[in-house]
């Protein structure tokens, strides 16, 4: 059956609107395991000290002055002009570094699985940013990054908030 006419702006709004509710659980492409880190039976105030210093190390490497939320910001504000989207690509670059070093360091086992954790929400979130700057190849995926992008920030800063708490645990005892 094939159909013909125009479709107006409204409709075209509705179907734009329908995929991007739909679009929420896109499943997450690289999720790491237990056995992808570097974990050391040690778990003395020393070496829990130095884990501390080594995630300082990382995220003050990897900064970005770019912003997300920016970014965002300025594509809807310019009729949502794919290109802008391409400035998502040096936090992409600075995320995926982060990452890879996160693994390396040497993690307490008391705290792995809170760093774990960190690393799996750190990868949801870049897929996502990822995901954003495709808008002209794959605009679907696209909107769906963007839709997901909150709730997965929010994971991740719950990460964070549980490690923190952890590490004051093992420095308190």
């Amino acid at each position: 059956m094939a159909q013909s006419g125009a479709i107006d702006e409204n409709t075209t709004t509705q179907i734009g609107l329908s995929l991007a509710e739909n679009i929420q659980d896109v499943p997450q492409r690289k999720i790491y395991v237990i056995s992808d880190l570097n974990i050391t039976t040690n778990t003395s105030k020393e070496k829990v000290k130095k884990y501390v210093a080594d995630i300082f190390s990382v995220y003050d490497k990897y900064k970005s002055t770019a912003n997300v939320v920016k970014i965002l910001q300025e594509f809807t504000e310019n009729g949502e002009e794919a290109s802008i989207l391409l400035k998502l690509a040096p936090i992409v670059s600075q995320r995926t570094k982060a990452i890879t070093e996160l693994i390396k360091i040497q993690t307490p086992q008391s705290l792995a699985f809170q760093h774990l954790k960190l690393i799996n929400t750190s990868q949801q979130v870049l897929e996502n940013i990822y995901d954003m700057q495709n808008m002209e190849n794959d605009p679907i995926v696209s909107f769906g990054a963007i839709v997901q992008y909150e709730n997965n920030i929010f994971d991740l800063e719950k990460a964070t908030n549980e490690l923190s708490d952890a590490i004051n645990i093992e420095l308190n005892n």
